[in-house]
């Protein structure tokens, strides 16, 4: 019988006509018999039989016994069910790479073909057939992503998935890699699905995936606040930060900073990763912050451990672009301003400036960071203060006590090459009216300390009122700064002099001035 029938599909081959009222008869008829499930179980198809079933268009129920010849062909042509016996059968010969069908356009096509089509999919997958798939789980949560995704399964789908296996920044950016799903993502989804995972705890604890999550949430999420907090605590800081995130790394920032259910060690942390990730663009983290502080009230929560974090970021801007961000953020916590300086004076002293080598070019550039940050802080200090009252006397006070010399050095000479002469003379001198404190530094008579002390006054040469170089230049005199009798280096002792020297003819003309006025 079975022959006699491959000889009449043989004979009819030629003959069916696209919407014929013969290819309809066929279609129903073989596809309500057991004719063609009998065939398959004897392996009696051959070219003719496939060319027959695939012109009627009559899906197989189970591929599972045909020749492997012509396996993947139906497959290939969507002529088969959607069943679980096919799908196994699928992957089986697909080396269980889920990834496959995703990469298969025609049968990608047939399983959406319409909703109801894709939810059966989907049921079969879920419930009997994804635990056969060896795939990264990115592919199978491609699914959720497809506009005839029904959400309601969305919770089955994810509670059968293994915990903290998906990483979600290739999720979101997969349905790019397929045709159709640029457009056909259901971004509405993204705010629930992304919920879901969380709750579930079905992402892997990675930055990148937490700067996705944060991106997709449309409400604040304490799942999300969870996650990012035991990441902190992970001891592997070292992981690296997806440069394609790049552009998402300030908003994330910025949602650290605010955040008062963040653990305040948290931001120290990321902003470690991310600038070991790539080149940190200072000027985008300062527009977000001006895109974003301004609607900030809540500002008690910004505590003086994330603020040393952000002013570390804005400490490589240039001069005039990061004082205002820097004094802005010193007011908002400005009753912390004395942890802020002392931590950061403690974390310049502990950097050791040798220029040789990679290693000490970055430590040389860190010392340069931290002087941006105080010339920034005392600028702010000297412009604003007497009219909005961002520091008070006492903070200025304890600013200048703890900082040395040679850093109030650097922030004079970060002002001589940012500041106009009119604005830098009134603001040193600003500074200069803290005298008792400067000189209380400048006549330390220690050996080590000379030559930063003449260092420093003969900078001041020309840019202040002489009167103080001068009444500074008596004070030292008197407390011996000048006495090189007791240095042994002759070098050292000769730059002295000659700095000694410099003042000193400064000091003269300025006496020989004063007494021909007379």
């Amino acid at each position: 019988m079975n022959n006699c029938l491959k000889d009449f599909i043989k004979y009819v081959n030629g003959k069916i006509v696209e919407n014929s009222p013969q290819k309809k008869y066929f279609q129903s008829y073989f596809s309500k018999s057991s004719i063609i499930k009998k065939m398959n179980n004897e392996g009696l198809y051959d070219e003719d039989v496939y060319v027959f079933l695939k012109k009627i268009s009559v899906e197989v129920d189970s591929i599972q016994n045909l020749p492997k010849s012509f396996k993947n062909r139906f497959f290939d042509n969507c002529l088969f069910e959607i069943n679980t016996s096919n799908i196994k059968e699928y992957g089986r010969l697909h080396k269980n790479k889920f990834s496959s069908i995703m990469e298969n356009e025609n049968l990608l096509k047939y399983i959406r073909k319409d909703a109801d089509s894709f939810e059966k999919f989907l049921k079969f997958f879920i419930f009997e057939c994804a635990e056969f798939f060896n795939e990264n789980p990115k592919f199978l949560l491609l699914l959720l992503y497809t506009p005839e995704f029904n959400i309601s399964l969305l919770d089955d789908f994810v509670q059968n998935m293994s915990d903290e296996i998906i990483d979600y920044v290739d999720v979101y950016s997969l349905p790019m890699q397929y045709e159709g799903y640029l457009e056909a993502r259901g971004l509405d989804n993204d705010d629930v699905i992304c919920k879901c995972l969380l709750e579930r705890k079905k992402l892997k604890k990675t930055w990148n995936n937490m700067i996705v999550s944060r991106l997709q949430l449309q409400e604040e999420n304490s799942a999300l606040v969870k996650y990012v907090n035991q990441i902190a605590q992970d001891t592997n800081t070292t992981q690296k930060i997806d440069s394609h995130l790049k552009d998402y790394v300030y908003f994330f920032i910025f949602w650290l900073f605010t955040n008062n259910r963040i653990d305040d060690k948290v931001l120290e942390i990321f902003i470690y990763v991310m600038e070991g990730s790539f080149v940190v663009d200072r000027g985008s983290i300062v527009k977000d912050f001006n895109d974003r502080i301004k609607i900030e009230t809540e500002y008690k929560k910004w505590n003086s451990l994330k603020c040393i974090q952000i002013l570390r970021l804005f400490l490589g801007l240039p001069f005039d672009e990061g004082n205002n961000y820097l004094q802005f953020i010193c007011y908002l916590v400005k009753n912390d301003t004395k942890k802020i300086v002392s931590a950061l004076i403690e974390e310049r002293s502990e950097l050791k400036v040798r220029p040789f080598g990679k290693r000490g070019l970055i430590k040389v550039n860190d010392k340069y960071r931290y002087n941006r940050f105080f010339s920034s802080l005392l600028y702010s200090i000297a412009e604003y203060n007497e009219n909005n009252e961002f520091f008070i006397h006492e903070e200025i006070e304890f600013i200048l006590e703890k900082i040395d010399l040679d850093l109030l050095d650097d922030v004079f000479d970060e002002w001589k090459n940012n500041l106009k002469e009119e604005m830098l003379k009134q603001d040193i001198e600003k500074i200069l009216a803290y005298d008792s404190i400067i000189i209380n530094k400048l006549i330390d008579a220690q050996n080590e300390k000379r030559k930063q002390s003449l260092h420093f006054l003969n900078g001041l040469i020309g840019f202040v009122d002489k009167s103080w170089i001068k009444r500074a230049f008596d004070i030292m005199k008197e407390n011996g700064v000048f006495d090189f009798d007791n240095i042994d280096d002759a070098s050292k002792k000769f730059r002295l002099e000659k700095d000694y020297r410099e003042i000193l003819l400064y000091v003269y003309d300025l006496k020989k001035k004063t007494k021909n006025k007379k």
